[in-house]
């Protein structure tokens, strides 16, 4: 009898022909090769129709339910969660400081990212901090997160995209002691009109050489909580917003990069260079509408209120618009 040949998660095959299936044992998952890309294809248990009506649902995810309060129809490319290490079920079983070797992805690929210990004298590497958000927020909040005291990074899985296209959306919710990034190589893709860069967050002053009123908005650090980063590019405009106020977004029309590219991002998840602390990040290669970017920016608000004066108590800011 023909039967699937298996694999696991973080063994797929290097080079898999077209229409290559198998069977993911670890997952429980069936995997096929279109020429360029896994397509990851969940058994009726694993395709949960519900995880609670104020998770992110969206059809290529863990959550898929069109009815939930934040639902989007189309899913992003990566999405990490510490609170779903697994990429799979609520994180669960770890203690405080724990070291975290593998964090998955949330989206039917599953990615797998693997610690990689950077820089080489670094002796350990990210642990998971379960009171960092009960303190933060006076007990209203209870998330995990990944802290990086150790100059660490998460190398992408082989199979997962290593550019963000010219066109994309980020979401991400970091605080740290300098400048942080979700991306190791952390390009400065959006700009203020003044070439002041805010693809990552400053806590300290304007000795960096950034803008201080820009700097202000988007200081962060283990004091004041994380800072939730939305950015978007087209293929001529990106924009980031004050997410603390809601209306337009700070810059405009020269708020992007003099050349319009893609973005490698093939060095990994987490700047290495500095420590933090990361609660969620969410790719999209695309330019969101901004109808489901308040959707992402509301469901992130309402998960984490009460860590920072842009993840504020009683939940969501007013909307975010476009020019």
């Amino acid at each position: 009898m023909a039967k699937i040949p298996p694999t696991t998660s973080g063994n797929r095959p290097s080079d898999p022909a077209q229409g290559e299936v198998y069977y993911e044992s670890d997952t429980n998952r069936i995997i096929v090769f279109d020429g360029s890309i896994w397509h990851v294809y969940n058994r009726d248990s694993l395709s949960y129709s519900t995880g609670g009506s104020d998770d992110l649902h969206y059809p290529q995810g863990l959550y898929t339910d069109s009815t939930a309060n934040y639902y989007i129809a189309n899913s992003p490319d990566i999405h990490m969660d510490v609170n779903h290490v697994d990429g799979l079920s609520v994180t669960s079983g770890f203690s405080h400081q724990d070291e975290v070797v593998s964090w998955y992805d949330r989206t039917h690929n599953n990615y797998h990212m693997e610690s990689n210990r950077k820089p080489t004298w670094a002796t350990s590497i990210c642990s998971i901090d379960l009171t960092i958000s009960s303190t933060l927020s006076n007990g209203e909040c209870s998330m995990p997160a990944i802290d990086n005291n150790t100059y660490d990074k998460y190398d992408l899985d082989s199979s997962a995209p290593q550019s963000i296209t010219i066109e994309n959306t980020i979401f991400y919710i970091m605080a740290g002691t300098h400048n942080i990034s979700p991306f190791h190589n952390y390009v400065n893709w959006y700009r203020s009109s003044d070439a002041s860069t805010f693809n990552h967050i400053v806590t300290y002053g304007s000795s960096q050489g950034y803008d201080a009123t820009l700097q202000q908005r988007f200081t962060s650090n283990y004091l004041t909580g994380p800072h939730l980063t939305v950015g978007r590019q087209d293929d001529s405009t990106a924009y980031v917003w004050d997410t603390e106020s809601g209306g337009s977004p700070i810059g405009g029309s020269n708020a992007h990069n003099s050349v319009a590219t893609n973005r490698n991002i093939s060095e990994g998840i987490l700047r290495a260079s500095y420590a933090s602390k990361t609660w969620e990040i969410i790719i999209f290669n695309q330019a969101l509408d901004i109808s489901e970017i308040n959707t992402v920016k509301s469901y992130l608000q309402n998960k984490y209120a009460g860590l920072s004066a842009s993840l504020p108590s009683g939940g969501s800011t007013p909307d975010l618009t476009m020019p």
